[in-house]
Order: C-alpha cells, then sequence, then structure tokens
C-alpha cells in the first residue's frame, strides 16, 4: 500500500499544559508497513514539539505583583537606568536571541505552518525593527535630557517611563508583532507583562533565557492561557498604565 502523511498540528487540552503535537510532514511517498493503515502510521509519526503552561487567575496575579516589585513606583532598577544603559541591555538581548534563531525559526513552523524562508523572515525583520528602533532613538536627539531658555525662562526636560505595559501578541506573526509594542515600552524604561498566544506561543518561550540573561528580575513577566482567565485580574482599575 502506498501512502502520504502530510503535515497538521494536533493540540490536546490538559489540566494544566497544552501539548503541541507535529506529525511529521513527508514530501515523498512511502511504503507502509504491512497491516498498518493511515490513521495509526499518523500516530507513529507525532512528535512533540513544546507545552504552554495555562496560568490560572493566581498564578497571572503573581506575575503582576513580580511587576508591581520591579516598577517599585518608579524607582525600580530598570526603570532608573539611563536609556544608554537599557539600550545596551536590549542589544545583549538581540545577541542572546541570535543563538536561538534556529530553533525559533523552527518553532515557527511546526507550531502555526509558516514555510522556512517566511518563518526566517519574521525572525530576521523582528531584529532589523530592534536595531533601527535602537538607531532612531540614538540619532533622533528626542529621547536624552536637554535644556532650553527662553528669555528667563529655562526649561529642562527628561523623559520618564510610565509604568507597567501590557503587550498581547497575536498568533500569526507571535514574534514581529508583538515586539513592535514590546521592545519601545522596554527602551523607554516600562515594566512590562507580556501574554503570548495560546498558539504561537513557543517561540516566546524560547526567548525567556535571552531576557533572563538581559534584563533585571521583573522587568518582563510571561503570562499564558486562556485570555478569559488571566486578562481579566490585570483590567481591574489601576493595575496597569497601558
Amino acid at each position: 500500500m502506498i501512502c502520504q502523511v502530510t503535515t497538521q498540528n494536533i493540540i490536546i487540552m490538559c489540566t494544566s499544559h497544552v501539548i503541541f503535537f507535529l506529525i511529521i510532514n513527508f514530501l515523498h511517498y512511502t511504503e507502509c508497513p504491512e497491516g498498518t493503515d493511515i490513521k495509526h502510521q499518523r500516530l507513529l509519526s507525532q512528535v512533540k514539539i513544546g507545552t504552554m503552561p495555562q496560568m490560572t487567575k493566581e498564578e497571572t496575579l503573581q506575575a503582576l505583583q513580580s511587576s508591581l516589585n520591579a516598577w517599585k513606583g518608579g524607582s525600580g532598577v530598570w526603570p532608573q537606568l539611563s536609556l544608554s544603559d537599557r539600550i545596551k541591555a536590549i542589544q545583549k538581548f538581540v545577541s542572546e536571541l541570535q543563538n536561538k534563531r534556529e530553533e525559533i525559526v523552527n518553532v515557527l513552523m511546526y507550531e502555526i505552518g509558516k514555510n522556512k524562508p517566511d518563518a526566517e523572515a519574521e525572525f530576521d525583520r523582528t531584529m532589523q525593527f530592534i536595531e533601527k528602533t535602537i538607531d532612531h532613538i540614538q540619532q533622533s536627539g528626542e529621547f536624552g535630557r536637554w535644556d532650553r531658555s527662553n528669555g528667563s525662562t529655562q526649561l529642562y526636560l527628561s523623559r520618564a517611563a510610565i509604568g507597567i505595559v501590557l503587550c498581547l501578541g497575536p498568533y500569526n506573526y507571535p514574534l514581529n508583532e508583538t515586539y513592535a509594542t514590546l521592545i519601545p515600552a522596554l527602551l523607554m524604561g516600562n515594566v512590562v507583562i507580556l501574554k503570548i498566544p495560546t498558539v504561537g506561543g513557543l517561540a516566546h518561550l524560547l526567548t525567556i533565557d535571552a531576557f533572563r540573561k538581559a534584563l533585571p528580575p521583573g522587568t518582563i513577566n510571561f503570562i499564558s492561557g486562556s485570555g478569559r482567565v488571566t486578562m481579566p485580574p490585570l483590567m481591574e482599575p489601576e493595575r496597569l498604565i497601558v
């Protein structure tokens, strides 16, 4: 019997995790073992590609408390760093993330079905966005401290972070679209809570170690799981700024 197995994702809901299985894509026809039907061949070819924690309300509030501790009314380590030091930290993060490029590209392919050129383009475009954002900040002259005077009036301006920022990522461009809001928020000294998508979120799990190495504790906290469970506690008055 001649058979062909095509790529698809199977999601199995568990109590505390979503488990992602990949059915391996065979690009050529193969002989099925004698007596093996299509259903059983597909089961034999499953490969687990990752798990996604399903956080509870209580765990969400723990992440929020970590962010509050890091923000500390604006006097936390990250918001008090100079702009140049924050830029250095984000550049270190980018350097660490480049080491994960192949893993992240593979996860984007397997989890949400991107082809390899599109997955590579999303990663590379995201890194370019970070670099261009930093270049703009450094070259524009609009983001540092400056003095101006008008007659007897002296103006001294200094930009400051505004608080805890919630960033939500989509499933179809989980890296690029998320970092379009995440990176500027961090560079300006804000503390970030990142809600990653249930499908498309595995790529973000691969970034945790790079964030840990580059940023002070609590500067960014990840939340995963059902939006209906995790978002309402965060959206209560005075808990988030943006």
